[in-house]
């Protein structure tokens, strides 16, 4: 099954601004990065090469801001507990695409800047089995959109280390997605010397890449001193932040919330009279999911979409659903494509590996959202009516 994705003028706005932060800045030549990186490693490392300039750096950044009526407006570069180290954050709304925004971010950057290495930081397993679906679903699209570009893309593994000599060396676009929790202790097998390595550790070979950090989720991946720390360590050339939730908004450059979800359309309301009157349809393309039970045996039982022989396709409860179902093989409903169990518990909810959340119990996605989604669309709504 082949899907197809529609050019989102909001997710291109994302990559946009991400993109034009480096308007005027100079691109190294390969020749140039391999030459930089001979004087730090015996490997031809492949290193991303962008000279950035912080007074240009900021003149596009406040650009940006102006063009995208943010309120966070920046009069300096904001630096934080990153040193040196450029952050900066997108803030957008649950279900609006921000795994295929920053994605095809990369791809952007590799086209306009030749960039390379991509690292994507994500929080847990859950969230990164969801990065390398949404990877493997998008494939050809990227294929299509960006000339046949040359790319790989791979979880970190600490039993396949050698990944990361590829990663370092080869001369195409190479995106890593990694937890934080594999490399935010002193005892990771990244951070140890390892006989093909000779005398660097694998650390070493990523920090020569200069890589582009990508994080998903920052409140809850470098919320620690030692998550910045280990952050540190991968020599970002530039951070990039993901989250719908931003604990702290670095140099904010783009902004999606749910009421501006729903002004864009986004989200439709279906005749408001009073929050209590308030019927939102969906986000984005999510297929309807409700997580009806788990039980003290742990038994899953969702309310989903199912489509009969007849092609008819009417709401019922799935009771015990194993851990590893695939809902579109359950349901017979193709708007279900990729939508596997990942996990669950009575504590968190479901984990399904294309979404980078947990859905509760009681909870639902598709058609019916959160009453704090709810709240906030109608009081932002009330505050403007006055």
């Amino acid at each position: 099954m082949k899907l197809k994705f529609e050019n989102q003028a909001f997710q291109l706005q994302a990559v946009e601004s991400t993109v034009n932060l480096f308007n005027g800045m100079q691109s190294l030549a390969l020749s140039e990065q391999l030459a930089n990186q001979s004087e730090i490693l015996s490997y031809d490392i492949v290193a991303n090469g962008l000279q950035l300039d912080d007074e240009l750096l900021l003149n596009n950044l406040q650009t940006i801001q102006l063009a995208n009526s943010l309120e966070n407006y920046s009069t300096e570069l904001f630096y934080g507990d990153y040193s040196n180290i450029a952050n900066f954050s997108l803030e957008m709304e649950t279900g609006t695409g921000k795994t295929y925004v920053y994605l095809r971010t990369a791809f952007e950057l590799n086209k306009r800047y030749g960039l390379t290495k991509f690292i994507v930081v994500v929080p847990s397993d859950a969230i990164r089995a969801g990065v390398l679906k949404s990877l493997e679903i998008t494939k050809e699209h990227f294929k299509s959109e960006y000339n046949n570009a040359s790319y790989d893309y791979y979880q970190y593994d600490s039993e396949k280390i050698s990944k990361v000599r590829d990663f370092a060396t080869t001369n195409s676009i190479q995106i890593m997605v990694m937890t934080i929790a594999a490399f935010n202790k002193s005892s990771n097998n990244i951070y140890e010397f390892k006989d093909k390595f000779g005398e660097y550790r694998p650390i070493d070979l990523i920090a020569a890449t200069k890589p582009i950090v990508i994080i998903d989720e920052p409140q809850s991946v470098d919320n620690t001193d030692n998550a910045k720390t280990a952050i540190k360590e991968l020599n970002p050339l530039f951070i990039l932040r993901y989250s719908a939730t931003h604990r702290e908004a670095y140099n904010q450059i783009y902004k999606l919330d749910a009421v501006d979800a729903y002004n864009q359309k986004l989200v439709k309301q279906i005749e408001v009279a009073s929050i209590e009157d308030a019927d939102f349809a969906t986000i984005g393309t999510q297929p309807y999911i409700k997580v009806v039970e788990i039980t003290p045996k742990l038994e899953l039982s969702l309310e989903l979409d199912v489509q009969d022989a007849k092609g008819k396709i009417s709401r019922k409860i799935l009771k015990k659903i194993a851990k590893g179902s695939d809902l579109q093989q359950k349901t017979n409903n193709e708007s279900y494509y990729g939508y596997i169990v990942e996990d669950f518990s009575r504590d968190y909810g479901v984990k399904f590996n294309v979404l980078d959340y947990e859905i509760a119990v009681g909870e639902a996605i598709g058609n019916q959202q959160s009453e704090e989604l709810k709240t906030s669309v109608m009081l932002r709504l009330a505050i403007e009516n006055h």
